[in-house]
């Protein structure tokens, strides 16, 4: 097989199950055989496609694609999928309910008596479509009346224990008015306390306003007439002391002047060969040659350590010889 034809067959299969895994993902049925429904409504409330479809809390198929009404622009057409064995009168209604209290959605499939022969929707039919709010979509139309009642009866009960001077909730009636009236007390004297504070601040800042625009001023003028005093006072000392450490400063800087240029006159000669140490640095010979007599220097002072009665017996005629130790 060429290679051109394994690439188109390999294509092939990957765009196969890239779009079954799609389908897949979506929760359709891949293989098996469905119905598509659907309804339209004024309102989808936020259903998405990939909403379940239930029947009687069953999962039966799946929202696959919401569309605008192209007779009515302000309408929603939902279609839906059904499972495979999945029969429903023509008579079905497609109601759009709220799952639960964080709002999931989904379409409830309702409907009386029973599916035979040609009273079945066929794929593509059109079912009758109802949104329902939270509340309606969690409590049945019949038990809201009950639900109310409770709770109207239970009102009815509160009400009348509140007027009943011999209850508990009377009595816990009257201590929450006469707290409610110590706190209206309450804030009444706080603002009065407040009012007073107030008064009392505003007095307050006028006298720091007089300060700032009366005495302030004055002694600003005051310290100011001291802070001349005492720099005419010393001024001229502070000059006098700062002119000769001057001087001193300028010295010094002399002295290292000289110092520098002796050193760099120094440096100049050692390095064009003047003198000892230049040419200890600039020839190789007067190198070699001292470092000649620091060895010979060196293997004396080693004999001398080795053999010192060689150098001490001046009187005797018996030489010892030399011994070569290795290191010369």
């Amino acid at each position: 097989m060429k290679r051109e034809t394994k690439i188109g067959l390999f294509t092939l299969v990957a765009i196969f199950v890239a779009i079954f895994g799609f389908k897949f993902l979506k929760g359709q049925d891949v293989f098996g055989r469905s119905d598509t429904l659907y309804a339209t409504y004024d309102n989808v409330d936020y259903l998405t496609p990939s909403n379940p479809v239930m029947l009687n809390g069953f999962q039966v198929g799946i929202v696959t694609e919401i569309l605008q009404n192209p007779a009515n622009i302000a309408q929603f057409d939902v279609f839906f999928s059904l499972n495979e064995g999945i029969h429903l009168p023509k008579n079905t209604v497609a109601v759009i309910k709220t799952t639960g209290l964080m709002g999931g959605k989904a379409i409830e499939l309702e409907f009386t008596g029973s599916c035979e022969g040609s009273n079945c929707a066929q794929d593509g039919d059109k079912l009758k479509g109802i949104t329902l709010n939270m509340i309606s979509s969690m409590v049945a139309e019949d038990d809201i009346e009950g639900y109310m009642k409770i709770i109207a009866d239970g009102l009815n009960d509160v009400l009348a224990k509140l007027s009943d001077p011999n209850s508990k909730a009377y009595a816990s009636y009257a201590k929450l008015d006469s707290t409610l009236t110590n706190m209206q007390s309450i804030s009444a004297s706080l603002d009065r306390e407040l009012k007073y504070k107030n008064s009392n601040f505003n007095q307050t800042l006028g006298n720091v306003n007089t300060l700032t625009g009366e005495s302030l001023p004055k002694l600003l003028s005051r310290f100011d007439s001291v802070a001349q005093d005492v720099d005419k006072a010393n001024i001229d000392e502070l000059a006098q002391n700062a002119n000769a450490r001057i001087k001193e400063l300028e010295g010094t800087l002399d002295n290292l002047d000289k110092t520098l240029a002796s050193l760099d006159g120094t440096l100049g000669k050692i390095n064009s060969g003047e003198g000892t140490l230049g040419k200890l640095i600039q020839e190789d010979e007067v190198y070699n040659n001292l470092n000649s007599s620091l060895k010979n220097l060196d293997l004396l002072l080693e004999d001398f350590r080795v053999h010192p009665k060689r150098y001490t017996r001046f009187l005797s005629k018996k030489e010892i010889p030399y011994e070569d130790k290795g290191n010369d």
